[in-house]
């Protein structure tokens, strides 16, 4: 994949994080770039700072040291170009499916008659149209999770913050919706950037995979993934005879002492 068009810039980020008993070192020294619609995942073990780069490039706590640019401008506040979307989904019970994803529009204040047709017809577009006035209770956990990145897409983000949304669910449904949000996020032309601890999630969903080192951390590597079929579905991938060799490469960068 030829890389163009950068969107995610950090440059040296160092996050220290303060109790009154000490200082701890989490990142050093982290230099890494996204580029425009990419589909990024941030691997690495647990405790090394994945979730804390994500806080970082929303602009929701600011490094220790370094700089995070975005969209080729310096990021000084929140970034009003990402969007999260989470382990859960965090609709409101009381409120049906048109209404819980209209929720981010309503914070932002920004609930014009364009801003509602756009979201009807990102729910209509992706088979949530029969929902609109059902409630999060009747759904399954799956359609739940596609409710809520239809609710993060309202906002129209450029960059899609992924925080292991896809955990909590059992295998197969994993499988399932993970690749059909996948393919929501391609065609909806965004960029992603996914925390995850799942290897094959990586290898199956990813246009490239950092892999992380242990706490302090720093990139330890960049892995390219492609496959000879771009058209591959998840399930497809993990019987393709180059998934073994990536899993093997980024078991090894997990588990070796650099």
């Amino acid at each position: 994949m030829e890389l163009e068009n950068k969107i995610v810039e950090l440059k040296n980020i160092s996050m220290k994080y303060h109790t009154l008993k000490k200082e701890t070192l989490v990142i050093n020294k982290l230099n890494l770039d996204v580029y425009n619609q990419e589909f990024v995942t941030i691997v690495g073990p647990s405790g090394c700072g994945k979730s804390t780069i994500l806080s970082i490039i929303s602009g929701l706590i600011k490094p220790t040291e370094g700089e995070v640019n975005i969209n080729g401008k310096h990021l000084r506040s929140i970034n009003n170009q990402t969007a999260y979307m989470l382990q859960k989904d965090y609709l409101f019970d009381w409120r049906n499916i048109q209404q819980n994803v209209l929720l981010g529009l309503e914070i932002k204040k920004k609930v014009t008659e364009k801003n509602k047709k756009y979201t009807i017809k990102l729910l209509k577009k992706y088979g949530l149209e029969k929902f609109l006035d059902c409630y999060p209770h009747q759904l399954s956990g799956g359609m739940r999770q596609k409710v809520a990145l239809i609710r993060t897409l309202a906002i129209n983000p450029r960059i899609l913050l992924l925080d292991e949304p896809f955990s909590a669910f059992d295998y197969q449904t994993r499988i399932a919706i993970s690749e059909e949000i996948r393919q929501i996020i391609k065609k909806e032309k965004k960029t992603a950037i996914l925390v995850s601890h799942d290897i094959s999630e990586a290898i199956s969903l990813s246009d490239r995979i950092i892999i992380m080192t242990n706490r302090p951390s720093r990139v330890k590597r960049v892995l390219e993934i492609k496959f000879d079929d771009q058209t591959f579905n998840y399930e497809q991938k993990l019987k393709d005879k180059k998934f073994n060799k990536y899993f093997d490469i980024i078991w090894n960068g997990l588990n070796d002492d650099e």
